[in-house]
């Protein structure tokens, strides 16, 4: 199934002459009812290839007003993917999401459209093993110019087709950078041999960057900070959404103390009761010397947060931004069961309100714009149960890098783990002892953060990572990494007897009634209590099983019956009693089988329980498929940093559960960062690494390493 839209209708078509089967193309303002009733091989998403031209601000309409215009649009992609994944539930697909310049190696115009979608497509893994998902960033090839764009299908008109929903897609956003795609046959022809041959492949990289015949995956490499001291102009004034509770209100104390004297606050809208809850923060931080104004309201409406920032820029000219603002869902749901008002909540503060404060802030000039970001938008391990979250936080890092490359050198994200608060010590969850990912003190996180402020230009982003190096830490960008149990190639026969329990657990004293006792002992296991403590009709939020500690729950599960179970298990049954009746009617996952043209084998068919081997796919790709590529490969990345780290620091991550952060995370928090001290994720050759290509640098700062 190919989903287009009328700029990518002969880009479809040329794709369905290339896979010489069945192809159903599906028009991205068709109704879901289109929807084949047979089981797909793939799902194949066109739609951010059409891209609008949008060559300065003026010349765009209104953002919120197109944000609210029309039906269509990423959100009706999302609920299309989520029926098709329905239908689909427990079977092998492949998804396969098309973009045009969003990995922008040096020289090359980066677009954002595309970026909502890529964060989901690099997550959704972890909730649906049996899938293959992956993004990839198609090769224009020199003839083509330095522009990416849109006219790939009969409809030459940038704006054709309906606006978008709720959430702006970020194809109709300002500062895209694109221009044409190829109308030519030969140009589509080869844009459709490039999709066909990523359908064709098998490899666990959910990004893919093709550039001169050659393919880059992802990875992670140290970073240096310059060893530079944060010290602030108290005539200008600081900016900080989310800065009313968690970690905004420690950045904004924290500015305080190294010299601001005044700061720009945002929060979420207060309901009609009682006294404004950041008072006392107010107080504190005026009683230090600082003048404080207060924003309350939705960072996507734009006259309110226009009106604001005059207001603050009155006292001042804004020295820097810090964009901690952000939402977590109560209680974890799945991709499936997840609603789209759970997008909207999570992607409006920190998508949204990031496009609208950056275009409102656009003739600014501050020393620092730091975007916090979660390790839960890198890691696919620690994003299931709420994947909206991690979705939003992925966005961050291109969206800095597109800042960048525009020469806004100021912005940078940054992907924190949790944070660790020494006075309510809470044990991290066990997701990060599997990825060997340790917290971060919150006071070397706020020592991490002036440095990163003070950094008078960073190339790339950062993910903070502690206990990680970085060869661990790009091997957990797999959605592998999730589960340490792979599905079956092939399902055991419907009348088979379950397997019986690897290793079970022992209960001590009184537990539930109904429940067996092995799984109440798992999950006492998982939360560090006792059996005994454990009600069989307590929802699992209210035990404290935040999205990590469901993950890894789901993991022993698979372990005590030595066999997948579907992700959204955990989801859908809610309570210990649920979960155990559930249980003996859970089927096992479809057998996997391999994509469209591919002739993939694997030794363990015979034996459905021989899971496979780690080694198999050292670089992401099975061995039929390590062919050399038809042009050189090239690295693309940034040069090598060494690792001068401070003890407090990790080696590159991206934050993940939200849920760890010391005290109770606010909706106009930060969301959870993801953590990774070193730089992001950079593109690099599947196989061998020949000579790099450096891109200019800015002027070299005193202890920043030289190219």
């Amino acid at each position: 199934m190919v989903v287009h839209g009328n700029a990518t209708a002969n880009l479809a078509r040329a794709l369905r002459g290339h896979l010489h089967q069945e192809v159903l193309l599906h028009h991205e303002d068709a109704p879901p009812s289109a929807l084949p009733s047979r089981p797909l091989a793939a799902y194949v998403d066109l739609s951010d290839l059409g891209g609008l031209h949008c060559p300065d601000r003026s010349s765009c309409p209104d953002l919120i007003d197109r944000r609210r215009a029309g039906a269509a649009g990423w959100p009706a992609r999302l609920a299309l993917l989520r029926q098709v994944l329905t239908a689909h539930r427990g079977a092998p697909l492949r998804v396969l999401h098309a973009t045009a310049g969003l990995q922008a190696p040096p020289g090359v115009t980066q677009s954002l459209a595309g970026a909502r979608q890529a964060g989901l497509i690099r997550a959704l893994g972890a909730e649906h093993p049996q899938l293959l998902a992956r993004t990839v960033d198609l090769d224009f090839g020199p003839d083509l110019g330095p522009d990416l764009g849109s006219d790939l299908g009969p409809d030459l008109g940038p704006a054709a087709g309906p606006d978008l929903g709720p959430h702006r897609g970020p194809h109709r956003g300002p500062d895209l950078g694109l221009g044409r795609l190829p109308a030519s046959a030969r140009g589509v022809d080869r844009l459709a041999a490039q999709l066909a041959d990523e359908l064709r492949r098998g490899g666990e990289s959910t990004e893919i960057c093709r550039r001169g015949g050659a393919r880059y995956a992802p990875h992670l490499e140290p970073a240096a900070l310059p060893a530079a001291e944060l010290r602030l102009d108290p005539r200008k004034v600081y900016l900080v959404t989310g800065g009313t509770r968690g970690l905004g209100a420690r950045i904004a104390e924290r500015l305080v103390e190294r010299g601001a004297r005044h700061l720009a606050l945002t929060g979420a809208a207060l309901g009609s009761s009682g006294a404004d809850p950041a008072q006392p923060l107010l107080r504190a931080l005026e009683q230090r010397g600082a003048q404080v104004t207060l924003y309350r309201g939705e960072l996507t409406d734009a006259a309110a947060l226009a009106s604001f920032l005059a207001e603050a820029r009155a006292r001042g000219e804004l020295g820097g931004i810090v964009h901690c603002a952000g939402r977590l869902r109560e209680r974890p749901a799945s991709f499936l069961d997840s609603r789209p008002d759970a997008w909207h909540a999570a992607l409006g503060p920190k998508v949204d309100g990031l496009e609208v404060l950056a275009a409102l802030c656009a003739d600014d000039a501050p020393d620092f714009a730091v975007l916090f970001s979660s390790v839960a938008g890198v890691f696919p391990a620690l994003a299931a149960g709420a994947l909206e979250y991690a979705c939003a936080n992925a966005f961050l890092s291109w969206f800095a890098a597109q800042k960048r490359r525009a020469g806004k050198l100021a912005f940078r994200a940054v992907a924190w783990p949790s944070w660790l608060d020494e006075a309510d010590p809470r044990p991290l969850a066990p997701a990060y002892a599997r990825l060997g990912l340790e917290g971060l003190p919150t006071e070397a996180g706020l020592r991490l953060f002036e440095r990163i402020a003070a950094a008078p230009a960073l190339d790339e982003d950062l993910v903070i990572c502690p206990g990680l190096d970085a060869a661990a830490a790009t091997s957990a960008l797999a959605p592998a990494a999730r589960a340490p149990l792979t599905p079956p190639r092939t399902a055991p026969a419907a009348s088979a007897a379950p397997a019986a329990p690897a290793r079970p657990a022992a209960c001590q004293g009184a537990v539930p009634t109904g429940v067996p006792c092995w799984l109440t002992a798992v999950l006492a296991d998982t939360l560090g209590a006792q059996p005994s403590a454990i009600h069989a009709d307590v929802p699992f939020a209210e035990l404290g099983l935040d999205s990590i500690r469901l993950t890894e729950l789901l993991h022993k599960l698979e372990a005590h019956l030595r066999r997948p179970l579907d992700p959204t298990l955990l989801v859908q049954h809610t309570t210990l009693g649920e979960l155990a009746a559930a249980l003996p009617s859970v089927p096992l996952p479809a057998p996997r089988s391999p994509a469209p043209g591919s002739d993939e084998s694997d030794e363990s068919d015979g034996n459905p329980d021989a899971p496979d081997e780690p080694g198999d796919e050292p670089d992401d790709e099975p061995d039929e498929l390590r062919a050399a590529p038809e042009a050189p490969e090239r690295d693309l990345s940034v040069p090598d940093y060494p690792d001068v780290l401070d003890d407090n620091s990790g080696a590159a991550g991206y934050p993940d559960g939200a849920d760890d952060f010391p005290g109770d995370l606010p909706d106009d928090g930060p969301a959870t960062t993801t953590d990774l001290t070193t730089a992001p994720a950079r593109l690099r050759p599947p196989r061998r690494r020949p000579p790099r290509l450096r891109p200019p640098r800015p002027a070299p700062v005193a202890g920043a390493p030289q190219p």
